[in-house]
């Protein structure tokens, strides 16, 4: 019962970052900040249910930056900076980027969350979520010139 009612007070912005998290992960590490802010930009544009999670600033997005911050505070999500001189293909040497991986409590709240989400939108987020950092950005520009600024893959 403590789970449902941690869910109810939590924003729909930290629900979404959790699921996120849990669907991208390969080898239980979720690469990288810019993903999940493309990822999110997108589905907040193609799904009416979600229009309230968009952001004046483009794909990057605060309240997103802020979620990840309360997660790892709260010890729901590890971070890990790494260097690792190529991203997706892309060499960016002396460029550092965020790694991301659960904790129990996180999965357990990351499960509730995906349970909690429609079908569509789920389904959605898997197929965003497959795609490279560089797919994914360059998805975005394409698809919302107007909304879309620039990005770092941080």
């Amino acid at each position: 019962m403590y789970m449902e009612d941690f869910m109810e007070c939590w924003e729909d912005v930290d629900r979404y970052v959790l699921a996120a998290v849990r669907l991208g992960a390969k080898r239980g590490w979720f690469c990288c900040r810019a993903r999940l802010h493309a990822a999110l930009f997108i589905l907040s544009r193609e799904f009416k249910e979600l229009a309230h999670l968009r952001s004046p600033f483009g794909i990057e997005n605060i309240d997103v930056d802020v979620s990840i911050w309360k997660l790892v505070e709260y010890c729901l999500l590890e971070e890990r900076l790494k260097m690792p001189n190529i991203i997706d293909g892309v060499a960016l040497p002396g460029y550092g980027i965020y790694m991301y991986r659960l904790t129990g409590a996180g999965r357990a709240l990351a499960d509730k969350a995906i349970e909690k989400m429609s079908s569509g939108v789920r389904r959605r987020m898997k197929e965003l979520l497959k795609r490279d950092v560089w797919s994914l950005i360059g998805y975005a520009y394409v698809k919302y010139p107007e909304e879309a600024k620039p990005i770092m893959p941080a």
